[in-house]
């Protein structure tokens, strides 16, 4: 387990005790259209940022990229969420740096995923017809997950020289994806625990 899933899953055991039923459900219920959900935790000089989102906020759709139009839209909004400098403006006094960035969706799988799929049916040629019968049943299989909602995961770590002057984040996802309206934000900081929800007027947390 690396240091931000340590980290993340350290406080999450933490504050369990002050998280309700109704709030766990708030922040992982379902999946809604122009809805996000977001946690934040800082701790020993470290930010950690975790965003989930169905990738129509962040992409425009969420079925496999069938088009070079579509496949162009998937590559740019994976080189911007990595930027994670341009999607939360931090505290210029506390120093912060983004440390890694990370984002994972089955939308930006999908042409490793057919590269893959062609070679294996080259090389089952030769294969009994129940094996092509398995292998048919397994790729319905596929394109009913893809028909299905897809959401994206990006996560965040920024190191911060003076943690202690982090007052603010101000969370610019809005701007740059407008098809995102909502916010749920569970954080973690000096403060305790707090959940708030944010919008593209309201968009700045205070720690």
């Amino acid at each position: 387990m690396n240091y931000r899933n340590r980290l993340w899953v350290g406080m999450m055991m933490l504050a369990a005790s002050q998280l309700t039923q109704a709030e766990e459900f708030e922040q992982h219920g379902a999946h809604v259209h122009g809805a996000a959900t977001m946690n934040l935790a800082l701790e020993e000089g470290k930010l950690v940022v975790e965003l989930e989102s169905p990738a129509m906020n962040l992409v425009g759709f969420e079925h496999a990229p069938a088009t070079d139009e579509e496949r162009q839209q998937v590559e740019k909004a994976a080189a911007l969420l990595k930027k994670g400098e341009e999607l939360f403006g931090l505290t210029p006094a506390a120093g912060c740096k983004l440390l890694s960035a990370e984002v994972d969706g089955d939308v930006f799988e999908h042409d490793e995923d057919g590269g893959k799929h062609e070679e294996a049916d080259h090389d089952e040629h030769g294969h009994s017809d129940d094996a092509h019968q398995e292998h048919s049943d397994d790729k319905n299989d596929h394109d009913h997950h893809e028909d299905g909602h897809s959401d994206i995961d990006a996560s965040y770590i920024f190191e911060c020289g003076d943690a202690d002057k982090l007052t603010s984040v101000d969370v610019l996802l809005f701007k740059h994806f407008p098809a995102l309206n909502d916010l749920d934000v569970q954080v973690i900081g000096p403060k305790g625990q707090t959940a708030m929800e944010l919008n593209p007027e309201k968009h700045q947390i205070n720690l």
